[in-house]
C-alpha cells in the first residue's frame, strides 16, 4: 500500500484533483482541505463489501468519479485514493488495519495524516459515519 501511494501521489492525474479540490473548497488551511476531502467521498465514494479482496487503484477510482459521478470501492479502495490525494499535497500518511482475524488477517483499514503544519496524527475513515477507534492495530507508514 505503502509503494501504491508514493507512485499514485505522482500521477499528474492525482496531483490535479487533489490542486482541484483544495481550491474547490476555498481551503485557506490544512484542515478546510480534510474536512472538503470528507465531503468529496460523502458525495461520490460509495462503500461496499468485496467477496474477493481487490485492490482499485486511486487513478482508477478517479476516472470512475469524473465519468459517471460516483465510485465503488471497499476500506482499502478509500484508504488508498484518500491516502493519495494526502500524500500529493505534502501530508504525512500512514494506515492502520484494525480487526483483528483469528487468521492473523485484518477486517479493516483506514488512513491516518499528518498535515505538513501538524505533529499529531488524525484519522481519515469515510467508509464509517462516527470517528473509529481501535485496540488492536498494525500500522503501515507511507
Amino acid at each position: 500500500m505503502a509503494l501504491l501511494i508514493r507512485e499514485s501521489a505522482r500521477d499528474p492525474e492525482i496531483r490535479k484533483a487533489a490542486l482541484s479540490l483544495a481550491q474547490s473548497v476555498y481551503a485557506t488551511n490544512y484542515q478546510d482541505f480534510v474536512y472538503g476531502l470528507r465531503a468529496f467521498f460523502l458525495r461520490h465514494f460509495q462503500a461496499i463489501d468485496e467477496p474477493d479482496e481487490l485492490i482499485i487503484y486511486p487513478g482508477r477510482l478517479l476516472r470512475a468519479i469524473r465519468e459517471s459521478g460516483v465510485a465503488w470501492g471497499d476500506c482499502d479502495d478509500a484508504a488508498l485514493l484518500s491516502g493519495a490525494l494526502f500524500y500529493s499535497l505534502g501530508f504525512g500518511v500512514r494506515f492502520r488495519a484494525v480487526l483483528e482475524q483469528p487468521d492473523g488477517s485484518f477486517g479493516h483499514v483506514f488512513t491516518e495524516y499528518k498535515a505538513p503544519d501538524s505533529q499529531f496524527w488524525n484519522i481519515f475513515d469515510p467508509t464509517v459515519k462516527h470517528k473509529p477507534t481501535w485496540d488492536s492495530s498494525l500500522l503501515i507508514t507511507v
